[in-house]
């Protein structure tokens, strides 16, 4: 029996996943999806939507490259010590953007859950925020150079 994968649990592909994406991937390329699932089983047709399509392309490419993958729903909530991993940042610095309502939260008993939904848009707001920035100094440093 093949084993069942859960939600949120790391998956590291083998080495014959990998070559399995690659290939699916080159067949791919050459000859377009037509947006079928079968199960050769029963021989059951599916027809799968464009959405669905891409995303299955995405974990093949992220499978390809020898890259864990989790799925997860945009409304999970993760600890703060998932939350902090997934921004790449320290948790006591996670702590201190919740206690600045920097990023939305709720607790539970006494401890913090966040919302991915709300994580991906605080990183959103901050890839904003930092090219903002960047290019406010290039104006100013364009000015700058301007005047000699």
């Amino acid at each position: 029996m093949t084993r069942r994968l859960t939600p949120n649990t790391p998956v590291v592909p083998s080495a014959a996943s990998v070559e399995f994406a690659t290939q699916m991937l080159r067949q791919l390329e050459a000859d377009p999806a037509r947006f079928v699932v079968q199960d050769r089983l029963t021989d059951t047709e599916i027809e799968i939507d464009e959405t669905v399509f891409d995303l299955i392309r995405l974990l093949l490419i992220t499978v390809a490259s020898n890259r864990a993958v989790s799925l997860m729903p945009i409304d999970h909530e993760l600890t703060t010590h998932q939350a902090a991993r997934f921004l790449n940042v320290s948790r006591p610095y996670l702590v201190r953007l919740l206690d600045e309502n920097k990023i939305v939260h709720r607790k539970v008993g006494t401890h913090r859950r966040v919302r991915l939904e709300d994580l991906l848009k605080y990183k959103e707001f901050t890839k904003i925020e930092g090219e903002t920035a960047k290019d406010e100094l290039a104006e100013i440093s364009q000015k700058n150079d301007m005047g000699y």
